[in-house]
């Protein structure tokens, strides 16, 4: 019996050895693992002010978002639908000159009609008029906010005075009295 128990005792450290060394083991392949990564925490502000200028032009009801009225408790409330657009907010001319002041961005939002190929587009720019003029012409400045397309001059000069520029599009819910359709957006903004 005494053979037995000294048998026993060599097994357990042998055991608490061959644990001790695993454990040694993955402790230096996580530390080496760990020393090899490089924690970024670089926030990229170009992206926030994309990100906070895109979000006020499709939800802000003093952009392109659509704004109903209903009545509780006697009283007038005013409910905005976010990520739904008001046509009629979108042919108004330098709607987005008065919704983001100062900062520098275009769009053209496409209204597109189901079951047709008729679309309509609308152009914005937070350019002010007199140097629509000044760049474009009178003609070509009058009727800018009925073109297709950006003109080139705009996308130019946008990107003159400007460090950085995105580009998104995303398909948006647009209400054209009443009926709601589907469009196509496309944000740039100048950061």
């Amino acid at each position: 019996m005494r053979n037995k128990r000294a048998m026993e005792h060599p097994q357990e450290v042998v055991r608490m050895l061959f644990v001790a060394i695993i454990l040694v083991f993955n402790i230096v392949i996580i530390y080496n693992l760990m020393s090899d990564m490089e924690a970024v925490n670089e926030y990229r502000i170009a992206n926030l002010k994309y990100n906070t200028i895109a979000s006020k032009i499709l939800y802000s009801s003093d952009c392109y978002a659509l704004e109903t009225e209903y009545l509780l408790d006697g009283q007038k409330r005013h409910q905005v639908h976010a990520g739904i657009l008001d046509a009629d907010k979108l042919r108004k001319n330098n709607r987005l000159i008065s919704c983001l002041g100062n900062a520098k961005a275009t769009s053209k939002i496409t209204i597109i009609n189901s079951g047709s190929d008729e679309v309509e587009t609308f152009v914005g720019t937070t350019v002010e008029k007199a140097n629509l003029i000044q760049m474009l012409g009178e003609e070509k400045a009058q009727f800018f906010f009925k073109l297709p397309q950006l003109p080139e001059e705009i996308r130019k000069h946008l990107e003159d005075i400007s460090e950085s520029r995105a580009t998104r599009k995303m398909l948006v819910m647009i209400n054209d009295g009443g009926v709601v359709k589907q469009g196509l957006a496309e944000l740039t903004i100048y950061v």
